[in-house]
């Protein structure tokens, strides 16, 4: 059952989560990360997906043939489509990638899972409050030391091979720095903009920096690689030192949706280190990332710290033998012609010589307030000056300062790992000030014509006066008393997963072109009787499964079968064969084994031994059956497509 604010997802902050969950309003397509497509014309892409799914599931017409003219003999004109396509234009979505949802996103709670939530917020309010009070009288120390604090935090410099700042004016300059380091120079129009520090480097797939190939990476020696990074996309190449074919022999950090993977190959899967942290690190944000490799051969030679701190490594694979030498040159941003950066990189130093905990942390420190510190402290934001107290009572802090500090990381650590862990909705947002809509000629995003505003096709009832022109009153116009499709089109799925076929026999075409209805006073009864019971899905399964006509015999005599073989006229019951997902818990039933229980997270039966090596990308994936009831429990199958109809 659902409701109107449901059917929309509301556009009121103070909705509550009832009132919020998203259905295929908001969340039917996924967007593209493909290098270099138009983003504007990708948008409007997922826009015109956004209506016409919605009208599919909820009106039973295709409209898509209207995007790009009128139809002679079709009611809905091009200018329908782009006033219904005006309810969907204003949405936050872009059309490329982000490496998060677009906002926002609501946790979805039971009741006992809020109770949990807002215990654990409150204990990290609880923790927040104890460390301002240890804190307030440290500001006069805090003060004198930002003085001198800078010299004391001192990125590495011994053994530094290559340093890149991503300033414009130094990029692409002199083959080498005043200091004898090599220059990195620009493949493609990378463009620069406000960093970390000063600019920083921006990419979109498109372009790299290149640092000489005569650079030393080396499977029997230690180095280092450091670079603060602001991804955009869910799957980029950081840096690389790789051959892009044959053994792909070299070294590559790869960022995919926040978590991290170094590869040290001289022949990529037989003879290679392969590790990736267990945990992704924060996204949204600038992230100092080292890789410090000791020079050993071995993957745990292998150190992957993420802001200061040294994060936990999956070994994957720890087959290396012999040299990753090769004649590429470094690529920053890029892995070969495939596999580049979105997002920002700054400040990028190499060494030749692996790094200690310690040194990582003083390294994160002194670059993350060397943007901050030379501010003033009345001008500094929030996030600035919770930066320069926290590394003020890490490195200097008395023992209360530094115990309310680490109470106050576990109990945001806590909240944030039991969050993360929830089930997410998305509920879409609407852009601040609306965009003008207009029909777009041969429905080319590029090709504008006149403007139109939100509003529902003219052979439908209108949209009522009181009803705002957005989603919220799409949806209430969908579901109002007086259209004419929205109840027939679910009844008529309805009817079509217990008897094979709808009412209507194409279930997605209500239109000119779809077929009449063999039943029209029966498909009236049951879309008023679904309206009057609250769009009651289950009360009407239970009427359908019921009645007279569904449990009758499903054996015809040879004169209906050859009179009515599809059985239109429902002279007798529906003929169906189980699928393969209906056939097992049916077994298990038999059996007694079966697990009825419904919801929590996702299980793992039996599969066929060998299955997942046999279909996975070079035969490297395992699959461990669950335990106990985890083996028995109710297949998830969609009716359509599992069982078959006679």
């Amino acid at each position: 059952r659902f409701t109107i604010e449901q059917l929309a997802g509301d556009l009121l902050p103070e909705a509550t989560t009832d009132q919020r969950i998203a259905t295929g309003f908001n969340r039917n397509h996924m967007v593209s990360g493909e290098t270099g497509i138009i983003d504007e014309e990708y948008r409007v892409e997922y826009v015109a997906d956004k209506l016409e799914t919605t009208s599919t599931v909820f009106l039973g017409l295709t409209v898509g043939c209207a995007r790009c003219h009128d139809h002679k003999y079709d009611p809905i004109s091009q200018k329908d489509y782009y006033q219904l396509f005006a309810f969907f234009n204003n949405s936050v979505e872009k059309g490329t990638v982000t490496p998060d949802d677009p906002p926002p996103v609501m946790d979805v709670t039971t009741p006992k899972q809020r109770g949990e939530l807002e215990r654990l917020t409150a204990l990290r309010r609880t923790a927040e409050s104890a460390f301002t009070a240890a804190t307030a009288p440290l500001q006069p120390q805090i003060i004198a030391w930002e003085k001198d604090a800078l010299a004391s935090l001192e990125p590495p410099r011994a053994g530094l091979i290559a340093e890149v700042d991503f300033e414009p004016e130094t990029a692409v300059t002199a083959p080498t720095s005043s200091e004898g380091l090599p220059r990195a120079m620009e493949k493609g129009s990378v463009y620069h903009e406000a960093g970390l520090i000063g600019q920083a480097a921006g990419f979109d797939g498109m372009q790299h920096l290149e640092l000489p190939a005569d650079l030393s990476f080396e499977a029997d020696r230690p180095w280092t690689v450091g670079v603060w990074v602001k991804a955009t996309g869910s799957l980029n190449c950081v840096i690389s030192k790789i051959e892009p074919t044959g053994d792909r022999r070299g070294f590559e950090l790869i960022w995919q949706k926040g978590q991290l993977q170094v590869n040290i190959v001289n022949r990529w899967i037989v003879n290679a280190i392969e590790v990736s942290t267990r945990e992704p690190v924060k996204r949204r944000d600038w992230n100092h990332l080292v890789v410090s490799y000791d020079g050993s051969g071995k993957a745990r030679g292998v150190r992957i710290f993420a802001d200061g701190r040294e994060v936990a490594l999956s070994i994957n694979r720890d087959t290396l033998q012999g040299s990753i030498a090769n004649t590429q040159p470094v690529r920053i941003g890029r892995r070969d012609s495939g596999l580049g950066f979105y997002g920002q990189l700054d400040e990028l130093r190499i060494l030749s010589r692996p790094v200690e905990p310690q040194e990582v942390r003083t390294w994160y420190w002194g670059e993350r307030l060397r943007a901050v510190l030379p501010t003033a402290p009345e001008k500094r934001d929030a996030r600035q000056k919770q930066l320069v107290l926290d590394c003020y009572v890490e490195r200097h802090g008395d023992a209360a300062s530094r115990v309310s500090s680490d109470r106050l990381a576990e109990a945001r650590a806590a909240e944030d790992k039991y969050r993360a862990n929830l089930p997410k909705t998305l509920v879409m947002q609407e852009v601040a000030k609306p965009r003008p809509t207009h029909l777009l000629k041969r429905g080319q995003y590029d090709a504008p014509g006149e403007e139109v505003r939100p509003e529902v096709p003219s052979h439908l009832p209108p949209l009522a006066a009181d009803f705002p022109r957005n989603r919220l009153g799409l949806a209430r116009w969908l579901v109002s008393p007086e259209h004419p499709l929205t109840a027939r089109v679910a009844v008529n799925r309805l009817w079509q997963q217990c008897f094979g076929a709808g009412l209507v026999a194409t279930t997605n075409d209500f239109g000119a072109q779809g077929e009449q209805p063999t039943h029209p006073e029966l498909l009236d009864t049951l879309a008023v009787e679904f309206m009057r019971s609250g769009w009651d899905m289950k009360r009407m399964l239970q009427l359908i499964v019921t009645s007279a006509t569904y449990r009758q015999s499903s054996v015809p005599t040879s004169e209906l079968l050859q009179r009515d073989p599809e059985n239109r006229l429902l002279a007798r019951g529906p003929r169906f064969r189980l699928g393969g997902e209906m056939m097992r818990d049916q077994a298990l039933v038999v059996s007694g084994l079966l697990v009825d229980k419904l919801g929590g997270p996702p299980v793992k039966p039996y599969q066929p031994a060998g299955l997942w090596e046999a279909v996975s990308y070079n035969g490297e994936l395992s699959y461990e059956p669950d335990r106990g009831e985890g083996l028995w429990r109710r297949s998830v199958l969609n009716p359509e497509s599992n069982v078959q109809f006679g």
